[in-house]
């Protein structure tokens, strides 16, 4: 495969995986209900343009939707990011070689001819 399609290939890579670790959630917020007496996890969220003050479960799965509904992309953008390194070197590696395989030829065949 000629360099310039493995540089290009790593570009695309590198872009998808910048764009899947960007990700910030994965679906809608998780629905919750408002305590307004009673036990709270001591934290609240802004819904309706009100404080919502919310209960240990809801708080634990807004906290989930928040920080880990998108892993899965992130990982998987990382995976893209180290690829598109790998690709890259590859291309870099193919290109020195032809380079040196072209030299090699045309010292070859200047002797020849002399």
């Amino acid at each position: 495969m000629k360099p310039k399609y493995l540089h290009l290939i790593a570009l695309v890579l590198l872009l998808a995986g910048v764009g899947l670790i960007m990700v910030r959630h994965i679906g809608d917020p998780p629905q919750v209900t408002c305590v307004e007496k009673g036990p709270t996890s001591g934290f609240s969220i802004e819904k309706d343009g009100q404080e919502c003050p919310l209960n240990e479960a809801d708080f634990r799965a807004y906290w989930h939707w928040e920080h880990n509904s998108a892993v899965p992309l992130h990982l998987a953008g990382l995976g893209c990011v180290a690829l598109s390194l790998a690709t890259e070197v590859t291309g870099l590696v193919v290109g020195h070689k032809q380079k040196k395989r072209k030299r090699e030829a045309a010292a070859l065949g200047t002797s020849a001819q002399a």
